[in-house]
């Protein structure tokens, strides 16, 4: 239920390529991953400032996205109320890159 004047939030979808498995949870078998992932952090969505391209930074990694309208949009709805719509998704397609620190040579 929307009520008129009502703001909603504006929200992404995140699109991630395989499947995403965290190190220390990998090593904790008594409670099922997925679970664990509900509400926590997987790392850092920044955008680039010329491009406006989404990066996601995961751990050492760096995933390079594109964002992507959505046909239709989708609502978040929480209990009876609409609290968000999403409008376009954020795609990480391409396989993650490496962060490697540059460190100098004396």
């Amino acid at each position: 239920q929307l009520e008129s004047g009502n703001q909603t939030g504006c929200w992404s979808l995140i699109e991630l390529q395989g499947s995403f498995e965290s190190r220390t949870l990998a090593e904790d078998n008594l409670i099922d991953q997925e679970e664990k992932l509900r509400g926590g952090l997987i790392g850092d969505l920044l955008f680039s400032r010329h491009s406006g391209q989404p990066l996601l930074i995961v751990g050492h990694h760096l995933l390079q996205g594109k964002s992507v309208p959505l046909e239709k949009p989708l609502a978040v709805i929480r209990g009876n109320q609409i609290v968000g719509v999403i409008r376009n998704k954020l795609v990480f397609r391409d396989r993650p890159k490496p962060i490697i620190a540059s460190v100098t040579k004396r």
